[in-house]
């Protein structure tokens, strides 16, 4: 589907999604929307046994089951929707010697970077910095890499829940794009405001993918015991899951090549939509389901599911 086709198609879609900020979490309401019926947007990874992303799958290959009920898909599109990503780069101290390789996979990212394709950049320490805005520019993308640079501790919760709200921020209006984030991390958070919780409800509201690529953590091996590494790991293996992203783990220095895959996974990605079959909005949680249909060697993967009163969905008139 081209680009046009897809501005053609999302003009009777309003996109609703909740942009809740930090300031939200502390009592102020999420955007909402009114009139019209809920489009539920996903973005959909389909891959072989070889986990390699498989293309050329039509609507027909799709069934959609919300907690268990075949939903009937109304909207589809391949991989041509345009992206926002957020690069989150965690540059605490414990990734000394780590950031020239850190560089290399986010200009490597940016490089993917096609069409309406836009990035952000953000640095994560103690604090959270934004050291470039969303921009379609690669050389921007790149230039902002050049600034990261390695000191204190890591507060991952807080730079996550930062990202969701920039990537948020930037799919309120009236056009159809998908959102990522990728994080590249060696491990626990150490210091954020923000509490687990409050990033996995975040990142429901937000329906973007989270990939978290992990590096061997040298460094922190020293700080933390088994248990508290296994704890971080834990963590970003459930916020990955429940975002319909992944971890891939960094060995003998391939920290490019898992870029690599990201991006091409993403490449091939499909945008699916359907109106739910359930309308009731009772604020429960929706699990969502997606297989390919007659294709058991291959695996849809999405986001799990969305709160239905937070609206984050996109808005159908009627």
């Amino acid at each position: 589907m081209t680009s046009a086709v897809i501005r053609a198609v999302w003009s009777i879609i309003i996109l609703g999604a909740s942009v809740a900020t930090l300031a939200a979490q502390h009592g102020d309401s999420p955007a909402t929307f009114h009139g019209g019926v809920d489009l539920v947007v996903m973005d959909v990874i389909v891959a072989d046994s070889h986990r390699d992303p498989v293309a050329s799958l039509t609507q027909s290959d799709f069934n959609v089951y919300e907690d268990g009920a075949q939903q009937s898909v109304s909207f589809f599109a391949t991989s041509r929707v345009p992206l926002d990503t957020a690069l989150v780069f965690d540059t605490s101290a414990s990734m000394a010697g780590e950031l020239e390789a850190v560089r290399q996979c986010g200009a490597g990212y940016a490089e993917s970077m096609d069409g309406d394709d836009r990035a952000t950049v953000i640095d994560l320490k103690e604090r959270v910095n934004i050291l470039q805005p969303l921009t379609s520019s690669k050389t921007d993308v790149a230039a902002a890499m050049t600034q990261l640079a390695e000191s204190g501790q890591t507060a991952l919760y807080d730079g996550l829940y930062v990202a969701l709200a920039e990537i948020g921020r930037a799919r309120k209006h009236a056009e159809l794009r998908s959102g990522v984030l990728v994080v590249v991390t060696d491990g626990a958070d150490t210091v954020s405001m923000v509490t687990f919780d409050q990033l996995v409800e975040q990142a429901r509201r937000q329906g973007v993918a989270i990939y978290v690529v992990r590096m061997q953590g040298k460094a922190l091996a020293r700080e933390l015991t088994k248990r508290e590494i296994t704890a971080a790991h834990h963590a970003m293996d459930v916020l990955a899951a429940e975002t319909g992203g992944r971890v891939l783990v960094e060995e003998h220095d391939d920290l490019g090549s898992l870029c690599g895959d990201i991006a091409r996974e993403l490449a091939n990605r499909y945008t699916l939509g359907y109106v739910p079959a359930n309308a009731a909005r009772d604020g429960r949680y929706r699990h969502i389901t997606v297989r390919v249909d007659g294709r058991p060697d291959l695996t849809a993967r999405t986001r799990a599911g969305y709160l239905m009163s937070d609206c984050h969905c996109s808005r159908s008139s009627q």
